[in-house]
C-alpha cells in the first residue's frame, strides 16, 4: 500500500517433499523424463573450407522449476506453523519443447609470405517453449498464475538468446599471431 513504507515477511524456498512445501500441495519431485533427436551434415568441398549444420530437438517432461513466490492470507494460515509468510518451492510443473540449429563455417586461406588466415563464422538458433498445462495443486486453486508466474515463465522461453552469431579471425605468420572473436 503506497505510503506505509517497506512490510518484511519471511518467505521460504523448499523442496517440493518438505512438509511445508506439501501443505501447499507440492509434492517430492520426480526424474524428468527427456526424449532428444538430433541430425546434421558435415559439407567439405575443398580443403580450405568446411560446413557443418546440425538440427536438435528435446522434449522435457516434469521439468523441475522454482515455483513462483505464494503470499497472501490464505498462504500465511497454511505456512503459519513453519514461521513464514510466504514461500516457493521446486517442482515439476511443466512441460518443454526446445528445437534448435547450429551451423559452423571454417575458411582456411595461404597468403603466401603474407601468413595463413583462418576465418570461421558460427551461428545458433534455439526456441524453448512451455506445452501443456501447469499442474496446478489443489491447494493452490486460484494461484494458477503464481505457481509458474510470468517472471519463471520467462525465464524458461527467453533466458538465452534466441540467436547467436559468433565470428573470428586468426592470423599467423612464423612466431608472430593475432585473433579477432566477435
Amino acid at each position: 500500500v503506497p505510503g506505509q513504507g517497506l512490510v518484511p515477511f519471511e518467505s521460504l524456498t523448499l523442496p517440493g517433499g518438505s512438509p511445508a512445501a506439501q501443505v501447499l500441495g507440492a509434492q517430492a519431485l520426480k526424474p524428468e523424463q527427456s526424449l532428444h533427436a538430433s541430425g546434421g551434415f558435415v559439407l567439405s568441398p575443398s580443403d580450405r573450407f568446411d560446413l557443418t549444420v546440425d538440427y536438435y530437438h528435446i522434449e522435457i517432461d516434469d521439468r523441475v522449476v522454482l515455483s513462483g513466490n505464494f503470499t497472501g492470507a490464505r498462504i500465511t494460515q497454511l505456512l503459519a506453523p513453519f514461521g513464514a509468510n510466504g514461500a516457493r518451492f521446486f517442482t515439476n510443473a511443466i512441460d518443454t519443447r526446445t528445437n534448435g540449429v547450429d551451423a559452423t563455417a571454417n575458411y582456411r586461406a595461404e597468403l603466401g609470405s603474407a601468413g595463413t588466415l583462418r576465418l570461421s563464422a558460427g551461428y545458433n538458433n534455439t526456441k524453448t517453449r512451455i506445452v501443456g498445462d501447469v499442474a496446478t495443486p489443489a491447494q493452490l486453486a486460484g494461484f494458477e498464475q503464481t505457481l509458474f508466474d510470468r517472471i519463471e515463465r520467462r525465464r524458461i522461453e527467453c533466458g538465452q538468446p534466441k540467436d547467436s552469431l559468433r565470428l573470428s579471425g586468426d592470423w599467423k605468420k612464423g612466431a608472430w599471431g593475432a585473433n579477432a572473436r566477435t
